[in-house]
């Protein structure tokens, strides 16, 4: 399947929210996820990528947090900011402190976090989520961490102060400027 270049998914989000919120389908359409599937296989990419732009968009301008207040419509989120960057935020959510989304959230904004950071924060709390559960399927919520079990709470707790050590600046803990500092991951504490 061909990828479409110099495409601005912002755009295609804005275009794609109309169509939901209007049901203004084309008469070969018998609803919008039938519609969406012909779109995406006229346009060369897999569904998934237009509901990732419309879930994307969605959570940008649902959550006004911070800098993130400013944005009422798609085209207002950054451009070099990626759907897929806003999905990983979106799914850290369910794992983490609302001040530590928050405080992503911003730096997800200002461009202090990138899809990598991102995934790395998502790898590490994912560890605290029920096991056997995902949010796959129809209708499937997304798994949150319940932070009133023990093991959860220990969980998070841990990883919220990797998260944190990985931020820090060399000098803060004592190390030159231009020490590079990397934080392992423990198997178990």
């Amino acid at each position: 399947m061909a990828k479409l270049r110099n495409f601005d998914w912002r755009q295609q989000a804005t275009l794609l929210s109309k169509v939901r919120m209007n049901q203004d389908l084309p008469d070969k359409a018998s609803s919008f996820s039938d519609w969406l599937k012909q779109k995406a296989e006229s346009e060369g990419i897999q569904v998934s990528t237009f509901w990732r732009y419309l879930n994307a968009a969605s959570y940008a301008i649902d959550n006004p947090i911070g800098p993130w207040q400013a944005v009422t419509q798609a085209e207002q989120i950054p451009a070099d900011i990626s759907a897929e960057v806003l999905e990983l935020a979106e799914k850290n959510r369910s794992c983490r402190a609302a001040e530590g989304h928050d405080r992503t959230v911003a730096d997800v904004y200002h461009k202090k976090l990138h899809r990598m950071d991102l995934l790395k924060i998502w790898q590490n709390y994912r560890d605290a989520l029920p096991s056997d559960t995902t949010a796959r399927g129809r209708g499937a919520k997304r798994p949150v961490v319940n932070k009133g079990r023990p093991e959860h709470q220990a969980e998070v707790l841990k990883v919220d102060a990797l998260n944190r050590l990985q931020q820090m600046a060399p000098e803060c803990l004592g190390y030159p400027a231009a020490a590079q500092l990397r934080v392992v991951k423990p198997e178990s504490v």
